[in-house]
């Protein structure tokens, strides 16, 4: 989050101070970068003068602040003015809200986390080691099926507008999309909360996780558990637009919508309709150490992961 200080003119009191110095620790653990203005405008001397060793802190984050587009951050106002002026916040508020991890809302914490730390990692092995530091600045959250997200969200949101700021959350979900167009049932509720509370929310383009595992992995998977290898190889020949509505975990059901049959034509009724590969994604997270954007690519899915790290890295 890129922080954007405008001094009233007034002189720093010594509480202002200590408020000031608590946002800009946040900066020194690496959550947050200054946008402004140049560490070295008269306005900042007064902090200084008790905490000199934040003028560097302050210098290099500011260089490097120019050297993003400010188009692909979020950015806060803060304001030494005792009560918030416009939208710039006052120190209080401001800290409430940037003191707050950034928390990725995903349906499975346990399975989906992982699996996007495995393929975001070829495209920003950075980001995704920020999970993993000491304190980090974001984190996966375990949300559940999409009626408790929704519920989740709803009390997150009631929470944090009683404190008077946001949530600083990103919802990311399955799609559960049948056949091109398809839009599945809570999709739309979801997509109205989180608008409505400035919130974040990515739904997958292809049905769920399960349909991104690459191909090499699939094979791997298939020359491991040799039981396994009709269903994978059948999988491996759906066409592209079945491969991203294939249900990977369960196969397809007897009571296919009139849309999922003109899709499926040619395998109703096979063998290939049920080659159910429920484990795939636990394979892939354990057992698939060297996905590629190359990997990425022949699924189909780079452009869609390097967008949701813009995203991420955005929220930041």
């Amino acid at each position: 989050m890129r922080i954007d200080f405008e001094a009233t003119g007034a002189t720093l009191s010594p509480d202002q101070l200590e408020q000031l110095s608590r946002i800009i620790y946040l900066i020194e653990d690496g959550w947050h970068s200054w946008a402004g203005p140049d560490p070295e405008h008269e306005s900042l001397e007064p902090y200084y003068s008790s905490h000199e060793r934040h003028r560097e802190l302050l210098s290099k984050s500011y260089t490097q602040s120019l050297a993003y587009p400010q188009s692909t951050h979020q950015s806060i106002v803060i304001t030494n003015a005792d009560v918030d002026e416009g939208a710039a916040y006052s120190f209080e508020r401001a800290y409430t809200f940037l003191n707050q991890c950034l928390d990725i809302l995903v349906e499975n914490q346990r399975n989906d986390g992982r699996f996007f730390e495995h393929v975001l990692g070829p495209i920003d092995p950075e980001l995704v080691s920020l999970f993993h530091t000491q304190r980090p600045p974001l984190r996966w959250q375990h949300g559940g099926g999409k009626d408790e997200i929704f519920k989740l969200l709803e009390d997150r949101i009631k929470d944090f507008t009683d404190r008077s700021v946001r949530p600083r959350l990103l919802v990311i979900v399955d799609s559960d999309s049948r056949w091109p167009g398809h839009v599945a049932a809570g999709n739309e509720r979801l997509s109205r909360l989180c608008s409505d509370a400035s919130i974040e929310l990515w739904i997958l383009h292809k049905r769920s996780i399960e349909n991104y595992v690459p191909d090499r992995a699939i094979r791997q998977y298939a020359d491991d558990e040799s039981e396994l290898r009709a269903r994978a190889e059948a999988i491996l020949r759906l066409t592209p637009t079945q491969r991203d509505h294939f249900p990977v975990k369960s196969g397809l059901a007897a009571d296919l919508h009139a849309d999922e049959k003109v899709l499926y034509a040619d395998i109703v009724g096979s063998p290939a309709a049920k080659a159910a590969l429920p484990n795939v994604v636990a394979y892939f997270i354990r057992h698939f150490a060297a996905c590629s954007t190359e990997d990425l690519h022949k699924r189909g899915c780079l452009s869609e992961f390097v967008t949701l790290v813009e995203l991420i890295r955005g929220e930041l």
